[in-house]
Protein backbone atom coordinates (compact mmCIF):
# COMPACT_ATOMS: atom_id res chain seq x y z
CA UNK A 1 0.00 0.00 0.00
CA UNK A 2 1.33 3.46 -0.89
CA UNK A 3 2.49 5.61 1.99
CA UNK A 4 0.03 8.45 1.38
CA UNK A 5 -2.92 6.09 1.30
CA UNK A 6 -1.64 4.50 4.50
CA UNK A 7 -1.51 7.79 6.39
CA UNK A 8 -4.95 8.70 5.16
CA UNK A 9 -6.31 5.44 6.55
CA UNK A 10 -4.34 5.10 9.78
CA UNK A 11 -7.19 6.24 12.00
CA UNK A 12 -10.02 4.74 9.96
CA UNK A 13 -12.75 3.81 12.40
CA UNK A 14 -14.93 0.81 11.54
CA UNK A 15 -17.61 0.59 14.20
CA UNK A 16 -18.64 -3.04 14.76
CA UNK A 17 -19.96 -3.33 11.24
CA UNK A 18 -21.44 -0.49 9.22
CA UNK A 19 -21.89 2.47 9.47
CA UNK A 20 -18.26 3.27 8.87
CA UNK A 21 -16.48 6.34 10.12
CA UNK A 22 -13.26 7.64 8.65
CA UNK A 23 -10.71 10.26 9.58
CA UNK A 24 -7.14 11.02 8.81
CA UNK A 25 -4.63 13.52 7.50
CA UNK A 26 -5.15 15.86 4.59
CA UNK A 27 -3.50 15.28 1.25
CA UNK A 28 -1.20 18.28 1.57
CA UNK A 29 1.16 16.70 4.09
CA UNK A 30 -0.21 18.43 7.18
CA UNK A 31 0.03 16.87 10.62
CA UNK A 32 -2.11 13.74 10.95
CA UNK A 33 -3.47 15.10 14.25
CA UNK A 34 -4.36 18.49 12.77
CA UNK A 35 -8.08 19.10 13.48
CA UNK A 36 -8.15 22.02 11.05
CA UNK A 37 -7.13 19.96 8.01
CA UNK A 38 -9.16 16.75 8.07
CA UNK A 39 -9.65 14.31 5.24
CA UNK A 40 -12.79 12.19 5.19
CA UNK A 41 -11.98 8.73 3.90
CA UNK A 42 -14.79 7.38 1.77
CA UNK A 43 -14.24 3.99 0.11
CA UNK A 44 -15.22 4.15 -3.55
CA UNK A 45 -17.44 1.09 -3.23
CA UNK A 46 -18.67 1.13 0.37
CA UNK A 47 -21.50 -1.26 -0.45
CA UNK A 48 -18.92 -3.90 -1.37
CA UNK A 49 -17.09 -3.92 1.95
CA UNK A 50 -17.08 -7.45 3.38
CA UNK A 51 -15.58 -7.72 6.87
CA UNK A 52 -14.42 -10.94 8.51
CA UNK A 53 -14.05 -10.72 12.29
CA UNK A 54 -11.38 -13.04 13.67
CA UNK A 55 -10.89 -13.76 17.36
CA UNK A 56 -7.33 -15.11 17.60
CA UNK A 57 -8.23 -17.16 20.66
CA UNK A 58 -10.47 -19.32 18.49
CA UNK A 59 -7.56 -20.38 16.30
CA UNK A 60 -5.69 -22.32 18.97
CA UNK A 61 -3.85 -21.79 22.24
CA UNK A 62 -0.56 -20.54 20.78
CA UNK A 63 0.82 -19.03 17.57
CA UNK A 64 -2.71 -18.10 16.58
CA UNK A 65 -1.71 -15.23 14.30
CA UNK A 66 0.21 -17.74 12.22
CA UNK A 67 -2.83 -20.01 12.27
CA UNK A 68 -4.98 -17.18 10.89
CA UNK A 69 -2.40 -16.64 8.14
CA UNK A 70 -2.91 -20.26 7.17
CA UNK A 71 -6.64 -19.65 6.74
CA UNK A 72 -6.43 -16.55 4.56
CA UNK A 73 -7.37 -18.37 1.37
CA UNK A 74 -10.52 -19.71 3.02
CA UNK A 75 -11.33 -16.27 4.41
CA UNK A 76 -10.74 -14.65 1.03
CA UNK A 77 -13.03 -17.21 -0.64
CA UNK A 78 -15.94 -15.77 1.34
CA UNK A 79 -15.58 -12.52 -0.57
CA UNK A 80 -13.84 -10.79 2.33
CA UNK A 81 -11.84 -7.64 1.63
CA UNK A 82 -11.28 -6.48 5.23
CA UNK A 83 -9.89 -8.72 7.96
CA UNK A 84 -10.83 -7.42 11.42
CA UNK A 85 -8.69 -8.83 14.21
CA UNK A 86 -10.19 -8.70 17.67
CA UNK A 87 -7.73 -7.29 20.28
CA UNK A 88 -4.28 -8.76 19.79
CA UNK A 89 -2.67 -6.85 22.68
CA UNK A 90 -1.19 -8.20 25.89
CA UNK A 91 -4.06 -8.87 28.31
CA UNK A 92 -4.26 -7.82 31.93
CA UNK A 93 -4.29 -10.41 34.71
CA UNK A 94 -5.07 -8.44 37.88
CA UNK A 95 -8.88 -8.43 38.31
CA UNK A 96 -9.01 -9.96 34.84
CA UNK A 97 -11.73 -12.28 33.56
CA UNK A 98 -9.94 -13.42 30.41
CA UNK A 99 -11.33 -10.70 28.17
CA UNK A 100 -9.19 -9.54 25.22
CA UNK A 101 -10.68 -6.08 25.80
CA UNK A 102 -8.69 -5.81 29.04
CA UNK A 103 -5.49 -4.27 27.66
CA UNK A 104 -2.29 -4.35 29.69
CA UNK A 105 -0.01 -2.91 27.01
CA UNK A 106 -1.21 -1.10 23.90
CA UNK A 107 2.12 -1.72 22.15
CA UNK A 108 2.58 -5.43 22.86
CA UNK A 109 1.22 -8.52 21.14
CA UNK A 110 -0.42 -11.11 23.39
CA UNK A 111 2.32 -13.78 23.63
CA UNK A 112 -0.32 -16.50 23.33
CA UNK A 113 -1.10 -15.15 19.87
CA UNK A 114 2.48 -14.80 18.67
CA UNK A 115 4.94 -11.99 18.07
CA UNK A 116 5.09 -8.66 16.27
CA UNK A 117 6.80 -10.44 13.39
CA UNK A 118 3.90 -12.91 13.23
CA UNK A 119 1.48 -9.99 12.98
CA UNK A 120 3.59 -8.35 10.28
CA UNK A 121 3.59 -11.60 8.32
CA UNK A 122 -0.19 -11.91 8.63
CA UNK A 123 -0.77 -8.35 7.48
CA UNK A 124 1.63 -8.75 4.57
CA UNK A 125 -0.01 -12.01 3.49
CA UNK A 126 -3.48 -10.46 3.70
CA UNK A 127 -2.37 -7.47 1.64
CA UNK A 128 -0.97 -9.87 -0.93
CA UNK A 129 -4.43 -11.39 -1.27
CA UNK A 130 -6.12 -8.01 -1.70
CA UNK A 131 -7.43 -7.68 1.86
CA UNK A 132 -6.94 -4.82 4.27
CA UNK A 133 -6.37 -5.50 7.96
CA UNK A 134 -7.85 -3.53 10.86
CA UNK A 135 -7.25 -4.01 14.56
CA UNK A 136 -9.82 -3.81 17.34
CA UNK A 137 -8.88 -0.70 19.32
CA UNK A 138 -9.89 -0.47 23.00
CA UNK A 139 -9.68 3.22 23.81
CA UNK A 140 -12.13 3.66 26.68
CA UNK A 141 -10.37 1.64 29.36
CA UNK A 142 -7.32 -0.43 30.31
CA UNK A 143 -6.58 -3.35 32.58
CA UNK A 144 -5.80 -2.68 36.24
CA UNK A 145 -2.21 -3.83 35.76
CA UNK A 146 -1.52 -1.54 32.81
CA UNK A 147 1.59 0.55 33.59
CA UNK A 148 -0.45 3.71 33.12
CA UNK A 149 -2.28 2.95 36.39
CA UNK A 150 0.91 3.34 38.40
CA UNK A 151 2.77 5.84 36.25
CA UNK A 152 -0.11 8.15 35.36
CA UNK A 153 -3.10 7.76 37.70
CA UNK A 154 -4.36 11.16 36.54
CA UNK A 155 -4.98 9.58 33.13
CA UNK A 156 -7.96 7.77 34.66
CA UNK A 157 -11.40 8.74 35.89
CA UNK A 158 -11.47 8.99 39.68
CA UNK A 159 -14.18 9.20 42.30
CA UNK A 160 -14.48 11.87 44.99
CA UNK A 161 -11.95 9.97 47.11
CA UNK A 162 -9.36 10.03 44.34
CA UNK A 163 -9.78 6.33 43.53
CA UNK A 164 -9.63 5.10 39.94
CA UNK A 165 -12.97 3.63 38.88
CA UNK A 166 -14.31 1.21 36.30
CA UNK A 167 -16.42 2.62 33.44
CA UNK A 168 -19.58 3.94 35.13
CA UNK A 169 -22.88 2.35 34.21
CA UNK A 170 -21.39 -1.01 33.20
CA UNK A 171 -20.53 -4.24 34.98
CA UNK A 172 -16.92 -4.14 33.83
CA UNK A 173 -14.89 -4.55 37.04
CA UNK A 174 -11.88 -5.91 35.16
CA UNK A 175 -11.04 -2.56 33.53
CA UNK A 176 -10.27 1.02 34.60
CA UNK A 177 -11.92 4.02 32.92
CA UNK A 178 -9.65 6.45 31.05
CA UNK A 179 -9.97 10.22 31.49
CA UNK A 180 -10.13 11.90 28.08
CA UNK A 181 -9.89 15.33 29.66
CA UNK A 182 -6.18 14.61 30.09
CA UNK A 183 -4.20 15.82 27.07
CA UNK A 184 -1.15 13.68 27.89
CA UNK A 185 -3.29 10.54 27.90
CA UNK A 186 -4.82 11.46 24.56
CA UNK A 187 -1.36 11.97 23.09
CA UNK A 188 -0.20 8.60 24.42
CA UNK A 189 -3.26 6.92 22.93
CA UNK A 190 -2.60 8.48 19.52
CA UNK A 191 1.04 7.41 19.74
CA UNK A 192 -0.01 3.83 20.41
CA UNK A 193 -2.43 3.88 17.49
CA UNK A 194 0.28 5.15 15.15
CA UNK A 195 2.59 2.39 16.36
CA UNK A 196 0.68 -0.46 14.70
CA UNK A 197 0.42 1.44 11.43
CA UNK A 198 4.12 2.19 11.23
CA UNK A 199 5.38 -1.08 12.74
CA UNK A 200 2.90 -3.65 11.43
CA UNK A 201 1.44 -1.88 8.36
CA UNK A 202 -2.17 -2.26 9.52
CA UNK A 203 -4.78 -0.25 7.63
CA UNK A 204 -6.95 1.11 10.43
CA UNK A 205 -9.06 0.32 13.45
CA UNK A 206 -12.46 -0.82 14.60
CA UNK A 207 -12.99 1.32 17.70
CA UNK A 208 -14.49 -0.60 20.61
CA UNK A 209 -17.12 1.30 22.60
CA UNK A 210 -16.25 4.46 20.68
CA UNK A 211 -19.08 6.37 22.32
CA UNK A 212 -17.26 5.94 25.63
CA UNK A 213 -14.38 8.10 24.41
CA UNK A 214 -14.45 11.87 24.27
CA UNK A 215 -16.30 13.17 21.20
CA UNK A 216 -13.39 15.60 20.87
CA UNK A 217 -11.00 12.67 20.43
CA UNK A 218 -12.94 10.49 17.99
CA UNK A 219 -15.48 13.01 16.78
CA UNK A 220 -15.21 16.77 16.68
CA UNK A 221 -11.44 16.79 17.12
CA UNK A 222 -10.85 14.85 13.93
CA UNK A 223 -14.19 15.67 12.30
CA UNK A 224 -14.82 12.01 11.63
CA UNK A 225 -17.69 11.80 9.20
CA UNK A 226 -20.38 9.18 8.92
CA UNK A 227 -20.15 7.79 5.42
CA UNK A 228 -22.66 4.94 5.40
Amino acid sequence: MKAMTKWQLWLACLLLALPVYGCGSSNNGTDIDDPENPTVIVPEEIDRVVIYEAYPGMFGTSNTLTAISGQLDNIKSLGVNILWLMPIYEQGVYKGIGSPYCVKDYKAVNPNYGTLDDLKSLVSAAHGKGMRVILDWVANHTSWDNAWITDHPDWYTQNSDGEIISPPGFDWPDVADLNYDNADMRAAMLDAMKYWVTEADVDGYRCDYAEGCSPRFLGRRHRCARIA
